[in-house]
C-alpha cells in the first residue's frame, strides 16, 4: 500500500496517520494555519481549505470581532456562517419571516417590535413595521 503524503508538508506519511478536511496529515502537521499551534479539543475553523484555531479566525477573517456562539432564531451553535440582524446572529437558514418562513437572508425585510416580516406578510397584514435592508 503506497503511503499518502500530507496535506501540510507534503512529505510521505510512515506511521500515524490523522485525517480531516478529507485530508491526510501528519499528527504535527494538523495544525492552525496562522500560529501554528495544535487545535483545542478539536476546534478546528476552515476557510478556503486551510484549518484555523478560533483566535485567528475570528482575527483574520472576523477583524477582531468575537465570532458569535448561538443563533437567535434555533439557538443551536454557529459553525462558520451567519447572518447578523434585530440585534443576533442567525444561520442564514433560521433567518426567516415569522409568518411565512420565506427566506431573509440577502433580502429586505420588515421588522414588527424586532420580529422579521418578508415584504409581502408585512403588507398583507397592514402592519406597522420599519423597512430594513439586509
Amino acid at each position: 500500500m503506497k503511503c499518502p503524503n500530507c496535506a501540510g508538508c507534503k512529505d510521505r506519511i510512515y506511521g500515524e496517520v490523522l485525517s480531516a478536511m478529507n485530508l491526510k496529515w501528519h499528527v504535527k502537521c494538523f495544525a492552525c494555519t496562522e500560529c501554528m499551534q495544535p487545535f483545542e479539543q478539536g476546534r478546528v475553523y476552515v476557510n478556503q481549505g486551510k484549518p484555523y484555531c478560533l483566535k485567528d479566525y475570528e482575527k483574520k477573517f472576523l477583524g477582531g470581532k468575537k465570532k458569535p456562539k448561538n443563533c437567535k432564531g434555533c439557538n443551536k451553535d454557529i459553525v462558520n456562517r451567519w447572518v447578523e440582524a434585530l440585534g443576533g446572529s442567525w444561520h442564514p437558514e433560521c433567518f426567516i419571516c415569522s409568518q411565512c418562513s420565506s427566506q431573509l437572508h440577502g433580502n429586505s425585510f420588515f421588522k414588527e417590535e424586532e420580529i422579521p416580516f418578508c415584504a409581502k406578510c408585512a403588507h398583507e397584514a397592514n402592519r406597522q413595521c420599519t423597512s430594513v435592508e439586509s
